[in-house]
């Protein structure tokens, strides 16, 4: 097990990164701040201690759906990796593990091992465990019980059949092969 407070500093770090966009976040603010720290927690859980990066992770899972509230849109991608950079935190490696998180199959030769975690651990996240990648049950309970979900994947579902209705020829944009 990884020392806690390495853990801690990368929580520490997604909230000074999420401060900004508070008010724009709104009502869903608690839902992501959340979503982001169980896909932090997750990253950890899958990386090699060598690869652990809390900054890297905390960074990459601040910003790899914010495009969702600063676009609007399921389109986010893009507009997520747009913050990224506007807030001069942008880096290759960063870039790749937001644009490839939504990526329904392995990154590959094609990206680096933390893209691929990071990918995993949302995946991990939106599929509520489901999908594990290998993560012990009580592992995903101990994130659940200490980051709840309070609706987040109500909210996912509740846009996307906003999208469906709006969109029905490109109800998912951000999923990737």
């Amino acid at each position: 097990m990884r020392a806690d407070s390495e853990f801690e500093s990368a929580l520490t770090q997604l909230d000074q990164l999420l401060e900004p966009y508070r008010s724009r976040i709104g009502s869903d603010y608690e839902r992501y701040r959340n979503h982001c720290a169980r896909v932090i927690f997750f990253s950890r859980e899958l990386c090699p201690t060598n690869r652990w990066s809390g900054a890297l992770f905390a960074t990459a899972a601040a910003f790899h759906d914010i495009g969702l509230w600063t676009k609007g849109d399921w389109d986010y991608l893009g507009p997520s990796c747009d913050e990224l950079r506007s807030r001069d935190a942008s880096s290759p490696e960063l870039e790749s593990m937001i644009l490839n998180h939504h990526k329904l199959t392995s990154v590959g030769s094609s990206g680096s091992e933390v893209t691929e975690i990071f990918r995993r651990a949302d995946v991990t996240e939106v599929t509520m465990g489901f999908v594990s990648f290998g993560i012990p049950r009580a592992r995903i309970q101990e994130a659940l019980a200490r980051f709840p979900r309070k609706g987040f994947i109500a909210m996912l579902v509740r846009r996307f059949l906003h999208r469906l209705a709006t969109r029905p020829c490109s109800p998912l944009p951000m999923f990737r092969l």
